[in-house]
């Protein structure tokens, strides 16, 4: 099994999304790259330059994982480049952010290759024994997969999807005043659980030492 398998397997093993979980774990690598190694990188930093930094979301990433030294040197030189003139129409804000871009090509490149690997049965079971994929990465799987995985994944996550709505259903039903007092069992947490398969998982959720 090659290094990429290895990687899905364990994100199936571990991530209540398995690519929600992947690609937060390939993100803090480059964050971590990025703060050890590429300060010192004229080519990278050159680059900041160009792109005006990061996205609200990257820069309070990297604020959370940084020295101050870091920071304060990735801060000046975006403000040594960045303009206060009246923004284009075609980038409002001025920001194209590169940790976007590579997280937005790990999510691909993750995509495809489950949809390669569930053609097999062995990996449908591995995926059937998993939490499954959010709505947003379920679409991307498709995007990439073979008619008769699309089915597959289909069927898998939509039997997914009646046993939440059923547990959805039971929230709702305990709610009513007549049946508070009845004890909660499967259907506990299942309106977050929910949450997740609608939206994806939220980055502060996933654990920074996975």
């Amino acid at each position: 099994m090659h290094l990429p398998e290895i990687a899905i397997e364990e994100a199936l093993r571990e991530g209540e999304c398995a690519l929600c979980w992947l690609t937060h774990r390939h993100l803090l690598r480059r964050v971590s790259t990025l703060l050890d190694e590429h300060l010192t990188d004229p080519q990278w930093r050159q680059s900041l330059h160009d792109e005006n930094g990061f996205c609200a979301y990257h820069a309070a990433l990297v604020l959370s994982r940084a020295d101050v030294l870091s920071v304060a040197i990735l801060a000046e030189d975006v403000l040594a480049s960045v303009s206060l003139s009246m923004p284009s129409r075609r980038r409002p804000g001025g920001w194209r952010c590169h940790l976007c871009e590579s997280q937005r090509q790990d999510e691909a490149q993750a995509a495809k290759l489950l949809a390669q690997l569930l053609r097999q049965a062995e990996w449908r079971e591995r995926y059937a024994a998993s939490q499954g994929l959010c709505l947003p990465h379920v679409r991307q799987v498709l995007l990439n997969a073979s008619p008769e995985v699309r089915d597959w994944l289909v069927a898998n996550e939509g039997g997914r999807w009646q046993g939440l709505r059923a547990q959805l259903r039971e929230v709702i039903r305990k709610h009513d005043y007549r049946f508070q007092q009845e004890p909660w069992g499967e259907e506990r947490g299942s309106w977050r659980r929910a949450f997740h398969k609608l939206y994806g998982i939220f980055p502060e959720e996933v654990s920074h030492e996975r």
